[in-house]
């Protein structure tokens, strides 16, 4: 499994890349944007490297979402324990579906989505926002990394 982390040489890049996205989509911590530039520096196809991401983390905020509405207080009170799940819990109660711009952002994304779940706010709300903010953050960082001027991108860093 490693040697597949390690080289570019693999046919199932898609797959794995699709399966990190959904697992750092959940409260694990692992990074999409990292996985992606990694597909996209071995020279995959930016069009399947966004697809593959935004469908794993896409999938994964879905889960996230019905693990608070079906998890309920349970799946709350987890969240609730840390200074950052009282503040996203008091976030999302205010603000309530606009919150859901915010699932794009690190650390405060993911439990967002359960506490929305948890709000039950709905579900046709949550797809719209969520999966389109997903889809576009993946397409402006793939086209950061494959636009003709990349060397100036990444001569800065």
């Amino acid at each position: 499994m490693l040697d597949v982390l390690n080289s570019c040489d693999t046919q199932y890049w898609f797959l794995l890349l699709l399966a990190l996205s959904f697992l750092a989509a959940t409260l694990l911590p692992l990074s999409s944007e990292a996985s992606l530039t990694a597909a996209l520096l071995c020279g995959y196809s930016p069009v399947l490297a966004v697809i593959s991401s935004s469908a794993g983390n896409c999938l994964a905020s879905l889960l996230n979402y019905y693990m608070g509405y079906y998890g309920g207080r349970p799946a709350l009170l987890r969240i609730v324990r840390s200074t950052g799940g009282r503040w996203t819990f008091r976030y999302v109660r205010r603000y309530g579906s606009w919150a859901l711009f915010a699932t794009v952002l690190p650390v405060v994304g993911d439990p967002i989505n359960v506490v929305a779940g948890f709000f039950r706010l709905p579900i046709r709300t949550f797809i719209m926002i969520v999966f389109i903010s997903r889809v576009v953050r993946y397409i402006i960082l793939a086209a950061l990394f494959t636009c003709p001027y990349a060397d100036c991108f990444t001569s800065i860093f």
